[in-house]
């Protein structure tokens, strides 16, 4: 809209190059939050708490719907169990539950559909030997 100041635009990176170019024309003020594989890295020497705890971060806020959501997390072998012991009992203390409830720390995805392509991923990673280690049932 020509009466704005600032265009912000989360999504793909080909249709943040469309924002883009269009809110050039005008000089716009813009905010691009764009494609979204953000690794989480856990090296040998971690403080293993605070890996966890930027662990959770990264995966639950918002129920990873995010852009930055910790898409992946990648432990150093020697450090794995240790971070694994810490990181279930975390998150299995989650109360997931209706959204717009207080005491609620997962809500609800965005979609039938997108739900539906969360599964997906789950049952193709127990397809290739991952494991459950925390669930919820809807």
């Amino acid at each position: 809209a020509s009466g704005s100041v600032k265009v912000s635009f989360t999504g793909s990176v080909p249709t943040g190059k469309k924002v883009m170019e269009i809110a050039s024309g005008s000089v716009k003020a813009l905010t691009l939050e764009l494609g979204g594989k953000s690794p989480l890295i856990v090296f040998e020497d971690a403080d293993l708490d605070n890996a966890v705890s930027g662990a959770m971060l990264a995966n639950f806020l918002s129920q990873g719907q995010v852009c930055s959501n910790g898409t992946r997390v990648f432990v150093h072998k020697k450090i794995k169990d240790a971070f694994v012991n810490k990181l279930v009992p975390r998150v299995k203390s989650l109360r997931v539950g209706h959204p717009m409830k207080e005491e609620t720390q997962v809500g609800a995805l965005i979609s039938p559909d997108h739900a539906a392509k969360v599964l997906n991923y789950i049952e193709s990673a127990e397809n290739e030997g991952g494991r459950i280690l925390a669930e919820a049932k809807r």
